[in-house]
């Protein structure tokens, strides 16, 4: 009997993890990314039902190999982009380290109706979190996988736990939650059905 299972796949090394300056939605994967997502491929033990992939350009390097693996299986853009809730100055080229100081004062805030115009506030991403959730669960039986983002990862994965704290506190819960579980470039972490309910972190096929 064919069950229902979701791989949540973070894309691999990008410019952007190694301190290069970027630019939102186009940062690349460096070699070494690349690399991960050849081993992702590789790692499906079956061909997926449903390849689902970020609009950003670092997770569709990432997908392209599953899909050249499994030409028959169909691939679809959904709203599983990275969180991005600074000002406008963050969509500039710009580098990690210029970019932490205000990612700390933020978080600081707490806020969360926090929203800047084009953004997202923490709100926002924890309802976009569950619509992936209720999206995934209407699908039919087989093997999901959904080429994404760290922090969005982290926010279904702290939606799939019950937590949808929409308050200050609740903000300060995510992000202490999110850098006490970071995510590997190339993890696989993968849900259980019924549920969802999280199976294990897979991280071995990266070597």
């Amino acid at each position: 009997m064919t069950t229902k299972r979701v791989w949540l796949i973070r894309h691999g090394e990008s410019e952007g993890n190694i301190g290069l300056p970027t630019k939102n939605g186009t940062t690349p994967l460096t070699g070494i990314g690349h690399e991960q997502a050849r081993r992702v491929a590789a790692a499906f033990d079956t061909a997926p039902s449903l390849i689902v992939v970020s609009p950003m350009r670092r997770a569709q390097q990432t997908a392209q190999p599953t899909a050249d693996r499994y030409p028959g299986s169909p691939r679809q853009e959904w709203p599983v982009q990275e969180f991005h809730h600074l000002p406008g100055f963050a969509d500039q080229v710009v580098t990690a380290d210029f970019l932490a100081p205000h990612l700390h004062a933020y978080w600081e805030r707490a806020d969360p109706q926090e929203r800047h115009p084009g953004k997202e506030s923490f709100t926002d991403l924890l309802d976009r979190a569950e619509e992936l959730l209720k999206r995934l669960a209407a699908q039919p039986n087989g093997l999901i996988a959904v080429f994404s983002h760290g922090t969005f990862l982290r926010a279904v994965l702290y939606v799939v736990q019950a937590r949808h704290e929409r308050t200050p506190d609740g903000m300060r819960a995510f992000h202490a939650y999110h850098e006490a579980n970071p995510l590997p470039n190339g993890v696989i972490v993968e849900l259980g059905y019924p549920g969802p309910n999280i199976l294990r972190t897979e991280v071995s096929h990266l070597g």
